[in-house]
């Protein structure tokens, strides 16, 4: 069996998971974790499901539900940038409350007002809510689906800061497009299978990558995701190639 696993990548991944929980489990009180790198296709170029498969069979990394709070968020802005909003378009950073429920940022930091890019790179609660509300809830439902959320989300305000607990394997192919032109995939691990005496039994012969998110806003939203590690919460994973990011953040 061939499969589309990077030997190298798959080292470094569990290495570095090793090393993660090493350094932060107990203060956090967290015992495992997952790792996942996808290729902008779809292959699979390591996949880490757990700390020891001696010890846990569990795949985190495909089986394991979270919340994935301000990771939804790309998701959340994608919506509005389709409903006809722009990086550079202002929204207020401030307290707000629809009916019972009042979304709070980080630590209770408001910055006023902001334009997009800068209130996705300050990962403000506030302005995502109320993107969220602009473009729709159900409109925004409908692109974190289109681009490869498959378990049930809230259809309600909520969602915009990730209250819905999705896989990590879906949260990663969702992301894949931002990464290929806006092209969706189906994620993959194997390319050919064969029979002991080399009998082919099973070869991927690839699938159509249709166009699922129009470019420009593929190009909007890339360059809002950059900005959250050029002037945002990100600043520490700045690279010196082409990459963007989005930290967790929470108090919803």
């Amino acid at each position: 069996m061939k499969t589309t696993l990077d030997p190298r990548i798959q080292i470094i991944a569990e290495k570095k998971l090793d090393g993660i929980l090493a350094q932060y489990g107990k203060k956090l009180k967290i015992s495992e974790g997952a790792f996942l790198v996808l290729a902008p296709n779809g292959a699979v170029r390591a996949l880490v499901g757990g700390r020891s498969y001696a010890k846990s069979q569990f795949n985190r990394a495909t089986k394991a539900l979270r919340q994935p709070g301000s990771a939804f968020k790309p998701f959340v802005y994608l919506a509005g940038l389709e409903k006809g909003l722009l990086p550079n378009e202002k929204f207020y950073d401030k307290p707000i409350r629809y009916g019972k429920w009042r979304p709070r940022n980080y630590r209770g930091k408001y910055h006023g007002s902001l334009t997009l890019t800068d209130a996705l790179a300050l990962s403000s609660n506030s302005i995502a809510v109320q993107v969220a509300k602009k473009a729709g809830v159900k409109r925004t439902i409908s692109v974190a689906r289109r681009l490869g959320v498959s378990s049930p989300m809230r259809a309600d305000l909520s969602v915009a800061l990730g209250s819905s607990e999705v896989s990590l394997l879906d949260l990663t192919a969702a992301y894949v497009p931002f990464a290929n032109g806006g092209r969706g995939v189906w994620v993959h691990g194997i390319r050919e299978i064969r029979t002991y005496q080399g009998k082919l039994l099973y070869r991927r012969s690839g699938s159509k990558a249709e166009q699922i998110v129009a470019e420009n806003h593929v190009r909007q939203l890339n360059g809002m995701l950059s900005a959250v590690m050029t002037k945002g919460t990100g600043k520490q994973a700045l690279m010196d190639r082409p990459s963007a990011c989005l930290l967790y953040t929470s108090d919803a």
